[in-house]
């Protein structure tokens, strides 16, 4: 619990920055970087077994938590988890509706309603929390008004899978349960 705690404080203390420092380590201000800086927070290196794994970032991160048997699919996570999204972005530039692990965040909160809060970078504003509900994918807001599913893919890329972050999730991943490969310091963000 001490380390989810960690991993989460830290990372919303990241929110609104445009420089990601943890440890003296400098993590690049994108979707990966936010994660990886996370849970550098908590003393784990995510990125430790990147050369073992191809591909991009957010591939890198699934890989290393998928070797480690850390990958599950629920409704409700748990505060630190990593979480995993497909068809974000046409990353290939095909038009097609098939790019996996295109984007990756960090679940911060989780409601008793399925309510899921998670940190992530927004491509314009930088690290920010946004909200996911997977119980009810097919709304973005609930009957108040209230905002349950953040906008993730861009409108007008074509395919018939929705905009939504509930609508491309993938899976969670529990990176919290690797052991701590990082010295402890204190840890201050710029």
């Amino acid at each position: 619990m001490e380390t989810r705690r960690k991993i989460v404080d830290g990372g919303l203390s990241l929110v609104g920055k445009t420089k990601l420092v943890v440890h003296g380590r400098t993590y690049s201000n994108d979707c990966t970087g936010v994660v990886l800086a996370s849970y550098a927070f908590g003393n784990i290196d995510l990125s430790l077994h990147f050369p073992k794994h191809s591909g991009n970032g957010v591939r890198r991160i699934f890989y290393t938590l998928d070797d480690e048997n850390l990958l599950y699919r629920v409704e409700y996570p748990v505060a630190g988890d990593v979480i995993f999204w497909d068809n974000t972005y046409d990353a290939n530039g095909n038009g097609l509706v098939d790019d996996e692990f295109t984007h990756v965040g960090l679940v911060v909160d989780v409601a008793a309603d399925g309510l899921i809060s998670y940190l992530h970078h927004h491509y314009r504003l930088g690290p920010v929390v946004e909200y996911m509900n997977l119980l009810l994918p097919e709304s973005d807001f609930d009957e108040t008004g209230r905002r349950i599913n953040s906008a993730l893919r861009m409108r007008g890329l074509g395919g018939d899978i929705g905009t939504n972050a509930a609508q491309v999730f993938k899976i969670f991943g529990q990176g919290w349960r690797l052991p701590p490969t990082i010295e402890s310091t204190p840890a201050v963000p710029e």
